[in-house]
């Protein structure tokens, strides 16, 4: 009599594990991925807010800088030494006037011509007035020229020679004189040629209380402290921070020089936003960016500045965190289908394992 095969064996329907995997898995994926893209969103818009927040708090910076500098000049206009060169120049209105303004004309026409050894160019750039601007320039390496003019616009001190010695044409000196009633310049930046630097005009007029403007004084400077202010902040946001223009062109940004000619990434799509109101954008162009934006403007303060503050981070880097998220998941998920397939294989051993062991006295009957 031939017994049954008692031995026993384990078996797994791979076919059926593997339904039910992909039943459980498939939706748990596709569930999971829908969720982060609809996060995705949230997430942006919230890190667009707080770029918008970085800008507000960097156009302060900015703003509070300018003052710093408006309150600095104002304080010089105050200094003895140098009103004094301002009311000896202003001697020459109690003279003939027509004879005054030939000699004004004669004195500019050969002013580029005149060298240091020069006693007219030289009564200029070499008196108290002059030496003490030059002592405050040596200490202020970012105030590159001074220049202290009488009421006529003549230049009676300066940090050096000026590119012109009258200056009641220039913009600068109209607008701090202001129709004898005194007021605050601050010029755009551009290029100086006779300061050789990218730079803006600060202009403040020298005030007599019974008389009004009496003098005018202008400081040049440059930009450096502006980048250094922005260098700052760079890393204190961990994004990049920059003063655009409003044709586009960069005044302080990482990665540009002062002669960099190229336009700022999507600096189009920043303007329309700034126009609108927009606290913050993303670009739709590549590399993509979430720029922040300020809600103040600083042409709302001074007339000629048409700078925007912006706070820039990449996109990839914004959904960094998010995207690691799901390759952690996407490795938690294929260990749970692995934990699950061992289990699965251990189960169906178990499963087909004999209730009645193998008697050895069974071979006896």
């Amino acid at each position: 009599m031939n017994r049954p095969d008692t031995g026993w064996k384990y078996s797994i329907d791979f076919r059926m594990l593997s339904i039910l995997l992909l039943i459980a898995v498939v939706p748990l994926l596709l569930g999971t991925w829908w969720l982060i893209k609809s996060y995705e969103e949230i997430y942006l818009d919230a890190q667009g807010k707080n770029l918008g927040e970085a800008a507000e708090m960097t156009f302060t910076y900015l703003h509070t800088y300018l003052g710093n500098r408006i309150i600095e000049v104002a304080g010089l206009t105050e200094v003895p030494v140098l009103r004094e060169a301002v009311e000896k120049g202003n001697q020459d209105l109690k003279k003939d006037l027509d004879q005054v303004r030939r000699g004004l004309i004669a004195m500019e026409k050969r002013w580029r011509g005149l060298n240091y050894n020069s006693p007219e160019l030289r009564a200029v750039v070499d008196n108290p007035a002059s030496d003490f601007l030059w002592q405050y320039g040596a200490v202020r390496t970012s105030y590159r020229e001074i220049i202290v003019t009488d009421f006529l616009g003549r230049t009676v001190a300066a940090t050096g020679k000026t590119s012109s010695y009258y200056h009641a044409n220039d913009d600068w000196w109209k607008e701090a004189y202001a129709d004898n009633r005194g007021a605050v310049y601050i010029g755009d930046v551009r290029y100086q040629e006779s300061a050789r630097t990218y730079s803006l005009d600060m202009a403040q007029p020298f005030v007599n209380r019974k008389r009004g403007v009496i003098g005018i004084i202008m400081v040049r400077i440059d930009v450096q402290d502006i980048n250094a202010l922005l260098g700052s902040l760079n890393s204190s946001f961990g994004s990049t921070a920059a003063l655009l223009q409003t044709n586009g062109s960069v005044i302080s940004a990482l990665g540009y020089s002062t002669l960099d000619k190229r336009a700022f990434p999507h600096a189009k799509e920043i303007l329309d936003a700034q126009e609108k109101g927009k606290r913050y954008i993303i670009s739709q162009s590549e590399p993509r960016n979430i720029h922040g934006l300020a809600s103040r403007n600083f042409l709302d303060t001074y007339p000629h500045l048409k700078w925007i503050v912006t706070i820039s981070n990449p996109v990839q880097n914004v959904l960094s965190p998010l995207a690691n998220l799901w390759r952690n998941f996407l490795v938690l998920i294929l260990s749970v289908v692995l934990i699950s397939f061992m289990a699965a294989l251990w189960l169906s051993r178990v499963e087909s394992k004999p209730i009645v062991e193998e008697d050895a006295h069974l071979d006896q009957l």
